[in-house]
């Protein structure tokens, strides 16, 4: 009700999904898009359970992970499947390891556009998109787990090598 207009009606905000309120903040897919090139499809995935974990859809949340998780130790198989099919010729394991890299960050912005509707309803509802910060934070930690790897090899080599 406005306080100018004691007559008027109260606003209300009605969304087409009720699951999406202006009160959270949801990824873009152009964000998850742009997460996903340089973090992987592991910082695309993390980016889309946020959404779904703020649309309060946690079951889907957690499909999405075992999902995502399935096709990270897939992709490096494909890319060996590949690498020895073509009897380990430079250009064409350069030619998968591409085409594999390229496929993670599309496959995360297709599966991100499912979520198109419930964007609609957000934006309508005046919800707003998180800051660019909290992509580079799924970025991060989609590379965190191989840094330590790393980090941890290089450690041992030094010690036992």
């Amino acid at each position: 009700m406005s306080e100018h207009d004691i007559w008027s009606a109260p606003k209300t905000e009605v969304a087409d999904d009720p699951r999406a309120s202006s009160a959270s903040r949801l990824f873009g897919a152009e964000q998850i898009g742009v997460a996903s090139l340089f973090g992987g499809l592991l910082a695309g995935a993390l980016m889309l359970c946020w959404n779904l974990r703020s649309l309060r859809r946690s079951s889907r949340a957690n499909t999405l992970i075992g999902l995502s998780v399935v096709v990270l130790w897939a992709s490096p198989l494909a890319f060996a499947a590949v690498a020895i099919a073509t009897l380990m010729e430079a250009e064409s394991i350069a030619l998968a390891a591409l085409m594999v890299a390229l496929l993670q960050p599309l496959l995360a912005w297709g599966v991100a556009m499912t979520q198109r509707a419930s964007w609609r309803a957000h934006r309508s509802a005046g919800g707003a998109l998180r800051p660019a910060w909290h992509a580079l934070i799924a970025v991060v930690l989609a590379w965190l787990p191989a840094t330590l790897l790393i980090l941890v090899l290089g450690v041992i080599a030094l010690v036992f090598g």
